[in-house]
């Protein structure tokens, strides 16, 4: 049987995205992972949603910020799209409420490329239903924070995250790769909480890092390491 988002469901995530969503059986189904078989699931919608978040995203910081050089709006981009901050901004909306998952998926990942995917998976939806000129307006509206802090200091979320400064860093001095140990996790639908500690050479270097994901608690650790050993981090290689 066909899937359809319950009308008080409907009117919540059209407050959180501002955005009037159309067919709710559609909306069912971005919001529906792959691990729930024998229904249409978010897969396909996911693809098409990558793309026209990216696109969106680039119009928008485009207009934003004149001064931007193009390797600038690109690093920017990049952090802007990336799993920690869809994810992030996902919580921030409260889709974690409303995406459809089986039991086996473990919790951990619930809270991170899920999630991420999830929120693609609507973008493509709105894209589908009202055009680009409707997921820009989304997304000025859902990335409302971020875009705060690029209009004020683009060069600092222009920076690579922190697990990637960190990796480049250590690869550069031939140091060996960081570790990353889950310390801490409290389970909790709305606002769940990891601590992890980031380790370097056994034990050698260590810090600790909270967030609300999993890989939000190992960027900030990774962060602290980096501040803790006054190490400048920026080498740029992929984390």
């Amino acid at each position: 049987m066909a899937m359809s988002v319950e009308p008080h469901a409907l009117q919540t995530l059209s407050d959180a995205f501002s955005y009037r969503f159309r067919d709710p059986a559609a909306l069912a189904q971005a919001l529906t992972h792959q691990s729930i078989k024998g229904e249409t699931n978010n897969e396909r919608l996911e693809f098409l949603g990558d793309a026209a978040l990216e696109s969106a995203v680039s119009h928008l910081l485009y207009r934003m910020v004149s001064t931007m050089s193009e390797g600038l709006m690109a690093s920017v981009r990049g952090n802007l799209v990336n799993t920690q901050t869809l994810c992030a901004v996902g919580l921030r909306l409260g889709l974690i409420e409303h995406v459809r998952f089986a039991p086996s998926v473990p919790e951990v990942a619930r809270r991170n490329k899920l999630l991420a995917d999830a929120l693609e998976a609507v973008i493509a939806l709105i894209s589908i239903e009202a055009g680009e000129k409707a997921v820009q307006a989304t997304c000025e509206h859902i990335f409302a924070p971020e875009f705060q802090i690029i209009r004020e200091h683009p060069e600092k979320f222009g920076r690579p995250p922190a697990k990637t400064r960190l990796q480049g860093y250590l690869q550069k001095r031939r140091f060996p790769l960081p570790q990353y140990n889950l310390v801490t996790y409290r389970s909790d639908p709305v606002q769940p909480y990891f601590r992890v500690q980031c380790d370097v050479g056994l034990g050698l270097y260590r810090a600790e890092g909270e967030g609300h994901t999993l890989l939000e608690a190992e960027q900030n650790a990774a962060d602290c390491l980096i501040a803790s050993q006054n190490w400048d981090g920026s080498a740029t290689t992929h984390a």
